[in-house]
């Protein structure tokens, strides 16, 4: 999933370039990219100085070169969580076209879950393993930043599991905080220290005879005043010559102040003490901080000057400043007047992409609300994409006071239940908390807008049919209005229309918020205002449907394919309700394809999943069609709690109703028995139909046919004209049954009379499906037929065949048939491919990387990663070199 929430500075995982005229050491850097080349764990870990980052891409490059291996660096920094930090990781392997089977960014974006840390760590490793390369290695630089309990957890599992053609390589100040003996003991780690990466008299020479004449010391008298410390060593011999020995990070921060930082021009020095706040520089990001014009021709004056510096590889240059140095100007930094410390982190902040370092730069200039209102806006699209964790780890790094007491805290909170987990009633005492402070501080917008929310969460808690509404949570819309607020509101409206029935009004202000969205991507609100489940079989809000699902599909293009999958699952559903089965079936096949690749989020996840279903169902694969479904409940987000029940039992509500629909008796007790497991208590007042429907089929199934059909007759005077997913036809069709079997026939036609009414007036003739193929011929050939006048005996001959009507009305319909693509016909798969993933097929066997595939078939790089997953999964190999084999033998065969 591309997303603003997956921004990071990209320099984040580009090697540093060594600079010209770098002392090379070549001996060190064979030792190193020997080690590499078998080790599990490459561990380079010295204090600052020691020229580790330098001595580990000298190594790289050697045996780059020799075309020993490839890898992939990425520089860790202060606050990186484990989100980040994958994120980062995945970025950083993209050029080794690495066969993920599910999608990264989902598997990022369910770390959160018990099990998010395991899968995303199982999901890289069988990738790395089915890379076909000789060597790669994972660096990862500057670790002893890294400080989040998760992420030191995940690294601390990896080395084991890498497969043997991968390893890891760590840069450090200080050692990980996990045993390294079991890797040392096995001989899988190598290590490089504070010895090991010390001058020796030799190189000490060597860089002295750069420096040129007049250098008062013998090498070995540098030596033993440095001690071999690298940095302390160039110190030495680039500055004033002075008898105190330059032998730790204290020593050299003192020594860069004096006799560095004094003697440069005061224009430079003032740049770069206002820039040191930034981990990097470029010269826009560094003119935006120091408020220079001349910013470019500092960076020049730094390269000139050769101060401390690496240069990073980038598209624009970009310099990384030595940490040493970094602190050195931070300690001159340090002694401004704090505001003008404040307006440097501000600016900073003003001009990052990177939501986290925002955050941490508005944090350091104590701008608490201004850190606060970045994580709002930032908040729906790091939610929508998976990283809440990174959400609640920066509230947690807020004053607890602002925690107590801010209206924009209270805001997100709410949110964050709403979203995360539907938790209505903790977003309603969020968003009343909200209200309250924004009030008190005259803050009308924000006001407003926790209103709106906490009348959604009202409104979420009632059941269908009465809504409740409180007066105190009414917001009037102006032009003035902000358009979320304005979209919250037309969104509760729409629920609360809907509740009632009024259908002609869940349409306008339903439409109200396409409108709205009409020319604006914002994926995080096209989430918030996915129709609900209930909408399909209601033959007036068809074309709002409709409408939703092609806006969405615009919305998500290639880059968001949950919100893909959310529309094509309600374009498919529409076309079943429809009774395009055919249509149907291809839309919600590639939404559960979609599913599946984004790890199976749980609002996705009811579409996608409960739509084919029901349309397997009607094609008469009941069995096969539960048997995938059962195989893929137990991997939905979030459905059941400890206690095994949760929002997870509404898939059972549509297994339940899918068994009726088949007619069997074991299956339809099953789901019975399921949802009384999955069911929370509050459902006995959110979802008072539902509960009742489940006591008639209880009823009905041990054979109280009389109490069963009175209690049918009371869920639909519930229901009402809320003929949701087809409940009220279906109901009242199998009332009409069980009366004519109980030998009432002119009730039997009563109820069928009604049924086939609601169907002519609101409905789908599809929904009548859901009452069961045999009930309904029974139905046709009965007694209660014959009260029916023309227009109702049509409908029902569009449901059922009468006498020698046309067999292709028939309820259980053939399964639909695949038609198998252009292409390959002797694979020999697990399943057909689709012709664009034969058209991907024929470029991976070209030898073309996913990059190059992308632009040839004009596609995202996301698109084609999962193309490749399906093919692999649907020839049963590991690997890309694998398909291409497969690929490549067909067409000599042939």
């Amino acid at each position: 999933m591309a997303s603003d929430a997956f921004n990071f500075a990209r320099t984040k995982i580009q090697p540093p370039r060594l600079r010209a005229g770098l002392l090379l050491r070549a001996a060190l850097a064979e030792r190193i990219a020997g080690d590499l080349l078998h080790a599990r764990l490459t561990l380079i870990s010295a204090p600052g100085g020691f020229g580790k980052s330098s001595a580990i891409v000298q190594a790289l490059e050697t045996a780059t070169a020799r075309g020993q291996l490839r890898f992939a660096w990425i520089a860790c920094d202060d606050g990186d969580t484990l989100a980040r930090l994958a994120t980062a990781l995945v970025a950083a392997l993209e050029p080794f076209d690495l066969p993920w089977r599910l999608s990264p960014e989902a598997l990022i974006g369910a770390l959160d879950r018990p099990d998010g840390q395991r899968g995303f760590r199982d999901a890289l490793v069988n990738a790395l393993a089915a890379t076909e390369l000789p060597r790669g290695v994972i660096v990862l630089d500057d670790v002893h930043r890294l400080t989040d309990e998760r992420l030191l957890e995940f690294l601390a599992t990896l080395p084991p599991l890498l497969p043997e053609h991968w390893g890891l390589a760590m840069i450090t100040r200080v050692d990980p905080p996990w045993p390294l003996a079991r890797l040392r003991a096995s001989g899988e780690l190598a290590e490089f220290r504070q010895d090991d990466l010390r001058f020796g008299a030799g190189e000490i020479e060597a860089l002295a005879a750069r420096a040129g004449p007049g250098l008062s010391e013998a090498p070995d008298e540098l030596l033993a005043r440095t001690e071999g410390w690298p940095v302390g060593v160039s110190l030495a011999i680039a500055g004033p010559r002075t008898a105190s020995p330059v032998r730790s990070a204290r020593h050299a921060i003192d020594y860069l102040r004096s006799e560095v930082l004094d003697h440069l021009p005061a224009d430079l020095r003032s740049f770069l003490v206002a820039t040191s706040v930034l981990p990097e520089l470029t010269a826009a990001r560094a003119a935006a901080v120091s408020a220079r014009a001349d910013a470019a021709a500092c960076l020049d004056d730094i390269e000139r000057r050769g101060l401390f510096y690496q240069e990073v590889d980038s598209i624009e240059r970009t310099l990384k400043l030595h940490d040493l140095f970094r602190d050195a100007l931070q300690a001159e930094r340090e002694r401004l007047p704090g505001p003008e410390q404040d307006a440097l982190w501000r600016r900073a902040a003003d001009s990052e992409p990177d939501i986290t370092r925002r955050f941490h730069y508005l944090m350091q200039a104590r701008a608490h609300d201004a850190a606060v209102q970045a994580l709002t806006r930032a908040a729906p699209a790091l939610a929508a994409a998976g990283m809440i964790d990174a959400v609640r780890e920066m509230l947690a790094k807020l004053p607890p006071e602002l925690l107590a007491q801010s209206p924009d805290v209270a805001l997100l909170r709410g949110m964050v239940a709403w979203e995360v987990s539907m938790d209505l009633e903790a977003m309603l005492g969020h968003m009343k908390h909200a209200a309250r402070e924004f009030a008190a501080r005259g803050d009308v917008a924000g006001n407003d807008l926790a209103r709106a929310y906490a009348a959604l969460a009202v409104n979420g808690m009632s059941p269908i049919g009465a809504p409740q509404v409180d007066p105190a949570f009414e917001v009037t819309v102006t032009e003035a209005t902000p358009p979320l607020t304005r979209a919250i509101v037309a969104l509760h409206r729409a629920w609360h229309a809907f509740d009632l029935a009024d259908f002609e009004s869940t349409n306008r202000h339903y439409g109200e918020l396409l409108d709205q969205l009409a020319n604006h991507r914002d994926v995080a609100l096209w989430y918030q205002i996915v129709p609900g489940v209930a909408y399909f079989g209601v033959r007036a809000l068809e074309p709002m449907l409709q409408r939703y699902a092609a806006g969405a599909l615009r919305a998500a293009g290639e880059d968001y394919p949950a919100l893909r999958a959310v529309a094509l699952a309600i374009r498919g559903c529409t076309q079943l309700w429809r009774g395009e089965f055919a249509e149907a079936r291809t839309q919600l096949d590639e939404a559960a394809s979609l599913c599946a690749w984004v790890n199976f989020p749980q609002g996705l996840s009811l579409y996608a999943l409960t739509g084919r279903l029901v349309c397997r169902t009607m094609q008469g694969e009941i069995d096969a069609a539960l048997a995938a479904y059962h195989d893929e409940l137990p991997r939905v987000s979030d459905v059941f709690g400890d206690d095994g029940r949760g929002p997870g039992w509404y898939f059972h509500w549509f297994e339940l109703r899918c068994a009726v629909m088949a007619e069997r008796r074991d299956l339809t007790r099953s789901a019975l028995e399921a949802l009384r497991r999955t069911m929370p208590a509050s459902t006995a007042t959110s979802h008072v139909g539902v509960v009742r429907v489940i006591e008639a089929y209880t009823t009905w199934l041990d054979g109280d046919l009389a109490t069963a059909a009175a209690q049918m007759q009371a869920v639909q005077s519930h229901y009402r004209q809320h003929d949701a997913v087809g409940i009220v036809t279906a109901l009242t069709l199998q009332r009409a049954g069980l009366l004519q079997q109980l030998g009432r026939s002119t009730d039997a036609g009563r109820a069928l009379q009604e049924a086939l009414d609601g169907i002519r007036q609101r409905g789908y003739p599809v929904s009548a499906h859901f009452a069961g193929a045999a009930l309904l011929q029974r139905l046709a050939d009965g007694a209660a037929a014959d009260m029916l006048d023309d227009a109702q005996r049509a409908i029902l001959r569009s449901i059922v065949p009468m006498d020698d009507d046309d067999a292709e009305a028939t309820l259980s319909r053939a399964p639909a048939t695949v038609v198998a693509p252009p292409g390959p016909d002797e694979l020999g798969g697990i399943e057909p491919m689709s012709a664009r993933e034969l058209e991907v097929l024929a470029l991976i066997a070209a030898g073309d990387s996913n990059k190059l595939i992308a632009r040839r078939l004009d596609l995202s790089p996301h698109t084609v990663k999962r193309h490749v997953a399906n093919i692999l999964g649907k020839l049963g190999v590991g690997s890309r070199g694998q398909a291409a084999a497969r690929y490549l033998g067909v067409n000599r065969a042939a």
